[in-house]
């Protein structure tokens, strides 16, 4: 899309990919997996004084999506629900969630009961129950940590469907397990030699984590069991951050310093096994590895980037002469 970049995306099973865009609409879009134009989900209403539609999240139902609205009116910025079966005009604009960061998660209950999001809120990280069928919040927030690390408004936490939080204490260089049934007490799964744990990410089954630290003086990945044994484990092995996991745990994605992404085959046993770090592919991507900035799919056969511009025209610079007869007088 020239001249947009993206904040955020996600992937359903119909093969429908949705994603904020800013420098253009600033809304939530959509896309088929298979190619072609994207169109407006969402659109900013001005008399609220929207600026910005981002970071958008599917529900399970694969109809429905989270998205955050950052508004000039605070009461109007927070967390909103949009679906893909009704126009831009027609998107609801009652707020979900008053909250002023958009790392927001939604665990999908065990049972038959309501499911949770997990949002941070201030420097503390809170869960509520959410009826993903009604859509509607139940009860009242509770905490569940804090503090709770986050840069550009991205909070450092990750949770898995067994019950399991993983997050990082930004003035601590650690990361620490919340289970969020029975005693709920902090488990710490590891602390680095030097620098901080990054994008932590939970295995699909809960068992493995997989986050990026500096203990060798460069970002590598790293992956330690959950519950914790004191086992620690370097994947990357020429540098290595935003590890990935494709969606049945027997794959997992880096990005190299280079910008190549790396595929690392994990093979399901009682202890981690690897294979060796192999190429995929060279992106066009300048990596960062405070943020995410790509996404398998399911099946690990294609990738989302968020690849900037580089060929849309530039913004001109304007010039004034004798700029001074411009005051009033």
């Amino acid at each position: 899309m020239p001249g947009q970049g993206i904040t955020g995306g996600a992937w359903n099973r119909d093969g429908e990919i949705i994603f904020g865009a800013y420098g253009g609409s600033n809304a939530v879009m959509r896309v088929s997996a298979a190619g072609g134009t994207a169109s407006a989900l969402t659109t900013l209403n001005r008399a609220r004084q929207e600026m910005t539609h981002m970071a958008p999240e599917f529900l399970p139902d694969g109809r429905h999506f989270l998205y955050f609205c950052k508004s000039g009116i605070p009461e109007n910025t927070g967390l909103y629900v949009g679906s893909l079966d009704v126009g831009t005009e027609q998107q609801s604009s009652k707020r979900l969630i008053p909250s002023a960061t958009f790392g927001v998660c939604y665990i999908p209950s065990r049972d038959s009961g309501p499911g949770h999001l997990l949002y941070q809120r201030g420097w503390a990280l809170v869960a509520q129950a959410f009826d993903d069928k009604r859509l509607e919040l139940i009860g009242e927030p509770a905490l569940i940590c804090e503090p709770v690390g986050s840069s550009f408004e991205y909070a450092y936490f990750s949770a898995s469907t067994n019950g399991a939080l993983v997050y990082s204490d930004s003035n601590k260089p650690e990361l620490w397990v919340r289970p969020l049934s029975g005693d709920q007490k902090l488990v710490l799964v590891a602390r680095p030699l030097s620098g901080y744990p990054d994008q932590a990410q939970f295995s699909p089954d809960g068992r493995w984590i997989a986050f990026h630290a500096n203990d060798s003086g460069r970002s590598e990945v790293y992956v330690v069991p959950f519950p914790p044994t004191g086992d620690k484990w370097q994947i990357s092995t020429a540098g290595g951050g935003q590890p990935t996991w494709r969606r049945d745990g027997r794959e997992l994605y880096f990005l190299a310093p280079d910008a190549t992404l790396m595929a690392v085959d994990i093979r399901p046993a009682a202890k981690l096994e690897w294979g060796e770090p192999r190429p995929l592919f060279k992106t066009p991507l300048s990596v960062g590895y405070n943020v995410e900035q790509y996404a398998p799919a399911p099946d690990g056969k294609r990738f989302l980037f968020q690849v900037p511009n580089l060929q849309g025209s530039k913004a001109p610079f304007a010039v004034i002469l004798n700029w001074t007869s411009l005051l009033k007088k």
